[in-house]
């Protein structure tokens, strides 16, 4: 019996949408792009969530998570509507998966909830090349980041990813790392 079947409807759809939904939220954090990065963004959650629903490597718990998430794309457009709940939706989450799952698990819920995120964030660029003082700014955070990620034993980030995502979606990762009780 998969552990999805253990948890009440209500449970299990909060669990099943946050993939979706966390990955719609930061994309919609930052409205800058329009059409052409709404586009792109949404290809790249969609595409994300098939990847991860196939992972035979991963978390057995997440890869069934991931599954049934697609397994539900008609509900998609439902859960679009549910954006304001999706920060709150992250503890549960994690708090539901830590009941019913080990470590392991909770780890990799985290992992891939801020993946999908960051996946949707770096699929549009809307830094815009400013000059002077903004790009010394810029700059100045790219390092401050990777310095951070460095002592952290993260991965860094190439200039290019670190521009991919703006501060926006930054601010929304962070948001969500929080909300699952990790760091971004």
């Amino acid at each position: 019996m998969s552990f999805l079947e253990t948890l009440t409807n209500a449970e299990k759809d909060t669990l099943v949408s946050l993939p979706y939904r966390a990955g719609l939220w930061v994309s919609q954090s930052d409205d800058a792009g329009g059409a052409e990065s709404s586009a792109l963004e949404l290809q790249t959650l969609s595409n994300i969530i098939n990847g991860f629903a196939r992972d035979i490597f991963g978390a057995e718990m997440m890869q069934h998570v991931m599954a049934e998430t697609l397994a539900q794309q008609e509900r998609w457009p439902e859960w679009a509507l549910k954006m304001d709940s999706v920060v709150d939706d992250c503890g549960r989450a994690v708090d539901l998966v830590r009941t019913h799952g080990d470590a392991k698990d909770v780890n990799a819920f985290q992992n891939h909830i801020l993946e999908i995120g960051e996946a949707v964030a770096m699929a549009f660029s809307e830094y815009q090349g400013e000059g002077g003082l903004s790009q010394i700014l810029l700059k100045a955070s790219f390092y401050i980041e990777n310095f951070k990620a460095g002592l952290a034993q993260k991965k860094k980030k190439t200039m290019r990813e670190f521009l991919s995502v703006s501060p926006k979606e930054r601010d929304a990762l962070s948001a969500l790392a929080r909300a699952l009780g990790t760091e971004y």
